[in-house]
């Protein structure tokens, strides 16, 4: 009597596809690139007597160590974690497809299944990595370059070296959610794509697609209800006092897009027939639960805040320069050795 033959562990189909991942030349390259590059940016840019002030926080670059790692942040937000994320987990399943050994995998896993959640949890592995040397390297960049000091925060209030150091940590953190959100849409588009380059593509295209729309006047509740405001809704850890509510709603919205999207990848990946060379699935289905997630979180967003326009009235700006002109007046003011004007008079004046 045979024995049937059992799965491979977990563990160790995880090990084996992280070993396949790392050893590859542009993973070991974006891991070089990552802990090393932001550190000599910032590093360089924070010596340089022209700053890029149209950044956020880029005019205080050389004044303190934590205005760089945010000014990196705000890049890769924009550029480098979608295209990271492209690379890492847009390619994980279709790199099977191109070389042709999908059946080798699944006779020595024993396990659709197992597969599935090991290359995930080894590309989740590898994006952790790299964000994490992004945080890193350019926080360690900063501080060399230009010390453990005070920063200015949006509205001209200062924080100490150990809140702002407490902001950027979280402000990092923060990202890691609407991260995953553009990992699970790559594993989607790396299920439903098999040899085409598409799956890679689609974490960048549809980043670059939510970008847009946060720079247009669109409602509230729509920006809320796309990933992408993960990635500005940190802006307000920076504020006094901080504002934490669409922070938290834009990570929530962005692991209900990670968790829906890995589920449709996990679906279409283990009802996949792999004795054809070419994947099922259309992309048309698959785009669909995205669409009426997308649309169900607008409707909560819009029925819980009382916002229907953009959110950006006449009021709140004047309000918002005011404020940020008291700050500053005072701040310049104490530096030149000014007689003090308090914030309630020179609101009183701006008003």
């Amino acid at each position: 009597m045979t024995t049937p033959a059992r799965p491979v562990p977990l563990s160790r189909a995880y090990r084996f596809e992280l070993v396949k991942l790392v050893a590859t030349w542009r993973i070991r390259l974006l891991v070089l690139a990552c802990w090393l590059a932001p550190a000599l940016f910032v590093a360089a840019v924070g010596e340089q007597s022209s700053l890029p002030v149209d950044t956020l926080f880029g005019r205080w670059m050389n004044a303190t160590g934590w205005a760089g790692p945010l000014v990196m942040l705000g890049f890769a937000g924009t550029y480098a974690l979608p295209l990271l994320t492209s690379v890492v987990a847009g390619d994980v399943f279709a790199a099977e497809d191109r070389l042709g050994t999908w059946r080798h995998l699944l006779v020595a896993v024993r396990s659709a299944r197992r597969l599935f959640a090991a290359k995930a949890l080894a590309s989740l592995t590898v994006l952790l990595v790299l964000v994490a040397g992004m945080a890193v390297s350019s926080t360690a960049g900063g501080l060399l370059t230009a010390g453990n000091r005070a920063l200015v925060g949006f509205d001209g209030h200062l924080l100490a070296p150990g809140d702002a150091a407490a902001n950027v940590l979280l402000a990092w953190v923060s990202v890691l959610a609407p991260t995953l959100a553009l990992a699970a849409i790559g594993l989607l588009g790396s299920v439903l794509g098999g040899r085409s380059p598409m799956g890679l593509l689609l974490p960048a295209v549809v980043a670059l697609a939510m970008a847009l729309a946060q720079l247009l006047p669109l409602p509230v509740a729509v920006r809320l209800a796309l990933p992408s405001y993960a990635f500005i809704a940190w802006n307000g850890l920076f504020t006094d006092p901080a504002q934490l509510g669409p922070l938290l709603v834009a990570a929530g919205v962005s692991l209900a897009w990670a968790v829906v999207a890995t589920a449709l990848a996990y679906r279409l990946f283990v009802r996949r027939d792999f004795t054809t060379t070419a994947p099922e699935g259309r992309w048309s289905l698959a785009a669909l639960p995205l669409i009426l997630l997308f649309g169900a979180t607008a409707a909560v967003v819009a029925v819980a805040t009382p916002a229907l326009g953009s959110g950006i009235t006449q009021d709140k700006v004047q309000q918002s320069v005011a404020t940020a002109f008291a700050h500053l007046y005072r701040l310049q003011a104490a530096q030149l050795h000014r007689p003090d004007v308090t914030e309630a008079q020179l609101a009183a004046t701006a008003a």
